[in-house]
């Protein structure tokens, strides 16, 4: 009896509130079909996505995978746009001009319906929340190798704003773009 008492003494178990961000609620007037997470990914970028595809319910565009398939791995080869959103220091050279015309590209030829930008996965953003939570086990929570340089996102919204217009929803962590 002693040691099922002693098993059980870390009752309550500290926990954290799960997420519920403003922008799923958002997705209730966008278009049906094929979200696509800026920036997202295939490994554990994708994570968070797919926590948040069980509340959306929305087909995403990535998630996480332990062994990526060759299908995705061409896919991803084939639109360098992809590239810059699925892998943490991607071998990509675009400038703004360049993540408009794949951004395009990709929009054009792929399902895609909603996009959602996430201005919190800024890898600048990640650093100072990081750097502000040092020795604290919200530090690990803000892993800045998770986001994207802020002058892709920036480039991002900007293509974003010409190719579909203005958001469907915009808060200072996220915005919601549906195919028009």
């Amino acid at each position: 009896i002693a040691l099922v008492l002693a098993d059980f003494l870390w009752i309550p178990y500290p926990t954290r509130d799960l997420p519920h961000p403003p922008w799923l609620d958002a997705l209730a007037k966008a278009p049906p079909g094929l979200l696509l997470d800026v920036p997202g990914g295939h490994r554990a970028r994708g994570a968070e996505d797919m926590y948040f595809q069980t509340i959306h319910r929305r087909p995403i565009a990535g998630g996480y995978v332990s062994c990526i398939p060759p299908a995705m791995e061409k896919r991803v080869e084939d639109f360098p746009f992809l590239k810059l959103l699925f892998e943490g220091r991607p071998k990509v050279a675009l400038d703004a001009a360049g993540i408009e015309r794949e951004l395009r590209r990709v929009l054009g030829e792929l399902p895609v319906s909603v996009v959602v930008l996430h201005l919190d996965r800024e890898r600048e953003r990640l650093e100072a929340r990081r750097a502000g939570a040092r020795g604290t086990p919200l530090e690990r929570l803000s892993n800045p190798e998770k986001g994207t340089p802020a002058r892709v996102i920036g480039a991002t919204r900007a293509a974003l704003r010409r190719i579909w217009g203005p958001p469907l929803f915009a808060d200072g962590a996220a915005e919601v773009y549906g195919r028009p």
